[in-house]
């Protein structure tokens, strides 16, 4: 059985013209000469050849498209595990720095975080715009429930199957944070 790939450049009209061509070679060829029927046979055998080369080449060309694929996926993960922990040591870094007399309140209105770099962590398991992935579907959900579920999640409560890998997602995130991310979800 051969399978195609629409970007190989064969098509499947090549392979069944292919096909129905050999099978009329056979019965025209019937009553021809040897030396006939050898240079039909030769050119079958050559279009054969030509079809497994294009076959070939379409694999090799889907495989280097799919590697390509990886490395990009690769390099965006580590540059958004890095801009996470960037951000993570110089909010350490602010707070280590006030005093006892400041209010706390001041590093947080300095760090507030978007709606887009908190999905970031989310992206692996609901997709880049909460279409669902090995997660389920986000957009469309309704926001209060995601606000209830990421509040119980943060809690330490069970919400569903993923909440062992929900629950350490989120459980750093303030109500800010869970209405930030929420908001953000509510626009896709």
């Amino acid at each position: 059985m051969i399978f195609l790939n629409t970007q190989s450049g064969l098509s499947w009209r090549l392979v069944v013209g292919l096909g129905l061509s050999t099978l009329l070679s056979v019965g025209l060829l019937s009553g021809c000469s040897e030396e006939s029927k050898q240079k039909a046979s030769d050119a079958i055998e050559n279009a054969k050849e030509m079809a497994q080369d294009s076959m070939d080449k379409a694999q090799e060309t889907l495989e280097e498209s799919v590697d390509e694929a990886k490395e990009k996926v690769g390099e965006v993960t580590g540059s958004v595990a890095d801009s996470v922990t960037e951000t993570v040591e110089e909010t350490y870094e602010k707070a280590k720095s006030l005093s006892a007399d400041e209010p706390a309140a001041i590093l947080l209105a300095e760090n507030t975080t978007s709606g887009v770099e908190l999905y970031q962590s989310c992206i692996g398991c609901h997709g880049a715009k909460g279409e669902g992935s090995i997660g389920p579907r986000l957009a469309g959900r309704d926001a209060e429930q995601m606000s209830a579920n990421l509040k119980t999640y943060r809690a330490g409560g069970q919400v569903g199957p993923m909440s062992s890998i929900m629950i350490p997602a989120v459980k750093n995130l303030s109500d800010a944070d869970i209405k930030t991310l929420v908001d953000h979800i509510s626009q896709f």
